[in-house]
Order: C-alpha cells, then sequence, then structure tokens
C-alpha cells in the first residue's frame, strides 16, 4: 500500500514499518544489531545495486597488489568498500556524537561484512 508522507512523497507503507522497527531497535539494541539491519535492507531492496556493488568491489580487490589493499605506489590503502546509500542510513538512524565513524568502526565492519571488503588482511 502506497501513502503520502508529510513532506508530499509517495512511499510504500513497508518503508515506514521498517523505519519504525529501526527506531525501536536503536533505543533497545546494539548500534551493529542496528547496522546489520540497515545492510540487509540494502541488499533485498537493492538487488541490481548489490551485484553491481559486488562485482565493483571484486574488480577493486584485483587492482590491489597486496593483501592489505594498497594500490601500486602504496599512496592508498582501501580497507572496505561501503556502499554510500547504507553510510546515509547509518547516519540517519545515528549521528555522530552517537556512533563514531572512525577506523575502529571500519574495522568492526571490515570484520562483520565480508562481502564489503577490498583488503584481504588488517
Amino acid at each position: 500500500m502506497k501513502v503520502q508522507d508529510e513532506t508530499g512523497r509517495i512511499t510504500d507503507t513497508k518503508n515506514l514499518r521498517f523505519a519504525d522497527k529501526i527506531i525501536e531497535m536503536k533505543r533497545t539494541r546494539d548500534p551493529w544489531e542496528v547496522i546489520d539491519m540497515l545492510v540487509q535492507h540494502w541488499i533485498d531492496s537493492n538487488p541490481k545495486q548489490y551485484k553491481s556493488f559486488v562485482v565493483n568491489v571484486e574488480d577493486k580487490r584485483y587492482t590491489r597488489v597486496n593483501k592489505f589493499g594498497s594500490n601500486k605506489s602504496k599512496t592508498i590503502r582501501s580497507v572496505a568498500d561501503i556502499p554510500e546509500k547504507i553510510i546515509y542510513m547509518i547516519r540517519a538512524i545515528y549521528k555522530s556524537d552517537e556512533l563514531e565513524m572512525d577506523k575502529d568502526f571500519f574495522n568492526k565492519f571490515w570484520k562483520r561484512y565480508p562481502i564489503f571488503r577490498v583488503a584481504e588482511s588488517l
């Protein structure tokens, strides 16, 4: 079923129920459980983008010269490649003072979601 939100956009009620569930989870669960739901939602709702993204990550892995994700000149190191939409969804739920997206965050993300790994090793 489609509904009109307060900004006038037409959206599916499934998306509204998902948003309500995420907001409730934020209050009661660990942030990584919420991020799990966001990642899975992105994968399920964007199957073509997901497949394309996986191919892109595999290509990026192939271009790295070592297991740490460095480029040929070793000036850039790619540890993980996270879709922009997932970052936006995380930031919509957790502000920067609630969840730092620092080195530790990306290392945990790398360990938790192998499909987004560019580097073979940290």
